[in-house]
This record gives C-alpha cells, structure tokens and sequence, in this order.
C-alpha cells in the first residue's frame, strides 16, 4: 500500500491516542473526586451533562479496585506505542505491528460498546467517556486504513503477533500504563483526600458552632429511614426538583444513605424557587418547580413519594405535566387519581406548607439541608455528611 497513506494514518492514531491518554487522565482525577467528595474537577462534567461524569465512580467505574479509566489508559498507552512501532516500520507490508494495531484499536471499541452499556443500566452517561469512545473509533479507522490486509483477517493476523516480540512489548507496554495510573491514582487519592479532610474538618467546626435549628413542625412530611438500630439523625432536605444542584445532591446522598449503618431518618420538604407557589422567591427561576412539588406531594399521598422523586431528577428539566404524569403511570399509580390530585386545591395548601417549613428556617436557596439541625447550603457530599454525623454520633457503627 501506499507509504504516504499509511504514514498520514498512523500519525493520525498516534494523535488520537494521545487525545485519549489526556481524556484517561482526566477521568481517573474525576474518579479520585468521586471518592474524596472533593467537588473540583467534576463540575465541567456537570457542566455537560445532567449525571455529570457519576458513572465513572459507580458501581462499573472500576475493575478489582482499578478504575476503568486507568485500565483504559493502559490500553491506550499500548495503541500508541504500538503505533509508534508501525510508523517505524511503515515500509514494511509484513510486519506485525500493522495487524497488531487493529486488534489493540478494535477491543477499545468493544470495550467503548460494554461500558456504553453499563452506562445505559445506570441510566447515565459521562460526557468525556463518550468522547473518548469516539476515539477509540477514530483511532480503529485509521489503524485499518494503516493495515490495508483486510478486515476480515487482521484478527488472526493480530493474535499471530501477540506472540512475537512486538507483541510482548506491546503487553509490557499496558501493564506498565495501568500501573503507573495506578500508582498516580492513590498517590493523588492521597492528596486529595487531605485537603478535603482539612476543608471539612473547618466547615463543621464553623457549622457547628451556629445554633441548631430545631422548632420546625416536620409531621406529614415524606421521611425514610436509613441505616442500622439505635436514636436516628434527622436530616431535612429542602429542594426542589427543577434545580440542578438539588439533583446532585439527591444522588450523592441517596448513594451515601443506603451505604451508611449510622442511624439516619431523612425527611425531604419542597421548596420550589417559582413565585406562583412560593411567594417568598421573586421570579420565576424554574418554572415547572411548582407543578413537579404538586406531583411530589401526590406521590407521597400514594405511598410513592421517593421512587417518584427520583424518577422526576432523572427526567430533569423535563417536568412539564405531560411527562410528570407519565413517570406515575410507570410506577403504576392510577394516571387519572394522580392528574386530579395535582388540581385538588389541598395539595397546594400542602406545598404552602412546606414553602412555611423552609421560610422559617431561613432557606434563601436550594438546596439546603439540615442535619441535626444544623443547616447547610449546597450540595453536601460523602465527606461532610460523614465528619458532621461523626462529630454528633460518634464513631459509625462496625
């Protein structure tokens, strides 16, 4: 084939995958802010999506204590490399590298297809994980058009290679990577998890040395107990669902509720930021807040209230009546009970009575949270619920 050809095509995979190493990089630090609750980095990921990059330290985002995403640099660490052979062995029609290159970019594309799927079970994506398996397909394109021996025969020509010498650097090569990143990975873990430790640390002292709050009439509001025997924390959030910073709060904390064994009794009040129903917000910042905390109040009226709740932060911002009423007929409520509910004036005096709640315990904005009390604007992640519930509790329960 043509030398021209395939030198501009495995400068381009060299490119690419030098694209991905940077992507990869990027993703472990996101991994290692998942696990600290450092709140850093994660936002451009936020910033992208609604799920921001959460998959990525959920329950696929790691294989045997490895992120994927260090398992994944190591791989394309490999491709480079083994590009870096091709391109020095460019003239050279026979030689196992070309072959090679296919095999190595075609299982990044695979892999691309099975973590795509395990995004699709955790009904979320990661903005950067996408753009990386557009990469990989680069990256599969161009080793192709590098190869000029066929599709049909580069599999077998590549497991062939896997046994010569280039072969075994190539593997040196991924193990290497993944070892380095993992290495990277705690080391930055490490560091991180410091000055989160240290930042808490400050922020609940401050917290609790403000007077806790605690005439608040809770009765009748959607609660759920987490978290093994003994006395619970109460802790009220106050949200509503239209606001993206009540969504990743919801789902921080629900993933640290249901891991937790403190005793925990967590109780939600809505306080949408949309004058029609709040007359304490002027304007109206999220205008379907209203309606979603009418359906709220429905939901609980059937027994429903937090798979529902989570059902309308997964459909956010799409909280129009049409889709709020679709997500109760797919939990199997009664589609006609729950439309009349909305429109039963006694639902909106029960929304008119948390906006009461969180008027007097000072909320300006969501969300806010309580924890024993003490209140807290923003999203509070694993760290600070921790620290704080430790301060108050004492040592979590083994």
């Amino acid at each position: 084939m043509s030398t021209l050809r395939r030198t501009l095509a495995l400068v381009g995979v060299l490119l690419l995958a030098l694209v991905a190493l940077a992507d990869a990089v990027y993703l472990t630090l996101v991994h290692v802010d998942l696990e600290t609750g450092a709140g850093g980095i994660g936002r451009i990921c936020h910033a992208l999506s609604k799920t921001g990059c959460e998959v990525t330290g959920g329950r696929f985002g790691d294989l045997f204590g490895v992120p994927v995403a260090v398992i994944g640099g190591g791989g394309v660490l490999a491709i480079f490399v083994c590009a870096v052979i091709a391109l020095a062995r460019r003239r050279d029609d026979a030689h196992p590298s070309h072959p090679l290159l296919v095999l190595l970019s075609g299982g990044a594309v695979l892999a691309s297809l099975v973590m795509a799927g395990l995004s699709a079970i955790e009904r979320a994506y990661c903005p950067f994980c996408v753009f990386w398996y557009l990469l990989n397909a680069a990256m599969f394109a161009a080793a192709f058009a590098a190869d000029g021996g066929g599709l049909g025969s580069a599999p077998a020509r590549g497991l062939r290679a896997l046994r010569r010498p280039v072969g075994w650097i190539i593997a040196a090569a991924m193990v290497v990577g993944v070892g380095v990143g993992q290495v990277g990975h705690g080391r930055a873990l490490e560091r991180v998890g410091a000055l989160v430790a240290k930042q808490v640390e400050e922020e609940i002292t401050a917290t609790l040395a403000r007077a806790p709050i605690t005439d608040l009439d809770l009765s009748g509001q959607p609660r759920r107990r987490y978290g093994g025997p003994g006395e619970p924390v109460t802790i009220v959030e106050l949200g509503d669902f239209e606001c993206p910073y009540c969504r990743q709060l919801w789902f921080h904390a629900e993933r640290y509720f249901e891991e937790t064994k403190r005793p925990l009794e967590v109780v939600f009040v809505n306080f949408p930021l949309d004058s029609t129903c709040n007359p304490t917000t002027r304007g109206n910042l999220h205008q379907q807040a209203c309606l979603a905390a009418l359906a709220g109040e429905c939901a609980e009226s059937m027994g429903r209230f937090w798979e529902y709740a989570d059902r309308l932060f997964e459909r956010q911002p799409d909280l129009g009546r049409a889709a709020l009423l679709e997500s109760a007929g797919e939990l199997g409520l009664d589609v006609d009970t729950f439309a009349a509910c909305i429109d039963d004036p006694a639902t909106a005096a029960a929304i008119r009575r948390d906006i009461v709640i969180g008027e007097k315990a000072g909320v300006r904005g969501t969300p806010t949270v309580l924890i024993g009390g003490y209140k807290l604007s923003g999203v509070v992640r694993r760290p600070f619920f921790e620290g704080i519930l430790g301060r108050i509790q004492g040592p979590a329960p083994e």
